[in-house]
């Protein structure tokens, strides 16, 4: 299973009570299943269709960067793990994933060679700015990989030598409460058929989880929640439709919201509902307006 899928299972277990989940949307299975079943003490079963929430072209990005990773160096000593932003939605020109990546790709191998040749190693892990005990060789080898997109860059022992992996940059991006209102229209809109054929099997619920992307920091909507302002302030608004949903959920893709016991849980998750939307804050308490069903 992927990894959203799996956190999925493990997050909403833990907020609902379940006994266990288990996969269905293995490879294998029909078209149209839906990713995983909840299973509780006393026999109901709630369906659960897993998405992530994200760009158009930064999933192109994604999906550029399986067709190309590893990437054999074998000019190199170590493997390297070298992050690239990803231009917005709105950046004008040919400036896509694909012709970024053709530009990246036949020119870092001979960057990172110098890098280790020269033992820069301390430059290009953060990708500070020009120092004044820099020398211009320093400087500009910096410029050279910011120009391509290169964020940081890094040995790392999880990548094999002689061998690069790229990887996107994990944006800051601050969702507010109409930016989560407008991400679950969306889900709820694309009528997924792994949806309507969980409901038409008969499950006792159907539930849709939303991953926002990593990266994602406290928004006005949670922050909100935290301070427990009066229903309306900056609440995020109930969809028109709930397509035949039970619940749609939304939160942030990181391990902090599934396993809060060790990482202090700093991400609301949000539940929307026939009776309303819900925020889930520290403790597993769900804050106003509206209660547990």
């Amino acid at each position: 299973m992927r990894h959203d899928e799996q956190w999925a299972g493990e997050l909403l277990k833990t907020l609902l009570g379940a006994q266990r989940w288990v996969a269905r949307g293995m490879p294998g299975a029909p078209d149209g299943t839906h990713d995983l079943d909840l299973l509780f003490d006393d026999g109901r079963r709630i369906a659960v269709e897993v998405k992530s929430h994200t760009s158009p072209r930064r999933a192109a990005f994604e999906a550029e960067l399986e067709k190309i990773n590893p990437i054999s160096t074998p000019s190199l000593k170590a493997g390297w793990e070298v992050n690239i932003e990803v231009p917005d939605d709105g950046a004008k020109g040919d400036q896509g994933c694909p012709p970024l990546l053709k530009q990246i790709v036949p020119r870092l191998s001979s960057l990172l060679e110098r890098i280790e040749a020269e033992d820069l190693h301390h430059r290009v892990r953060h990708m500070s700015g020009a120092r004044g005990r820099d020398d211009q060789q320093e400087i500009d080898l910096v410029s050279q990989l910011r120009s391509l997109g290169v964020t940081h860059a890094y040995p790392a022992s999880w990548v094999q030598p002689g061998t690069t992996n790229l990887r996107r940059t994990d944006p800051v991006t601050w969702f507010g409460s109409g930016d989560i209102a407008a991400t679950v229209e969306e889900h709820i809109g694309r009528r997924y058929g792994s949806v309507q054929n969980a409901i038409e099997e008969g499950a006792d619920e159907v539930h849709l989880l939303i991953w926002l992307p990593l990266g994602v920091t406290r928004s006005d909507a949670t922050s909100a929640a935290v301070g427990r302002l009066a229903p309306g302030g900056n609440w995020p608004s109930m969809p028109n439709d709930m397509g035949g949903l039970d619940s749609v959920w939304v939160t942030r893709f990181s391990v902090a919201s599934v396993f809060p016991e060790l990482h202090g849980f700093p991400s609301q998750i949000w539940q929307f509902t026939d009776s309303g939307p819900y925020c889930w804050t520290l403790g597993w308490q769900r804050s106003e307006p509206g209660r547990p069903s």
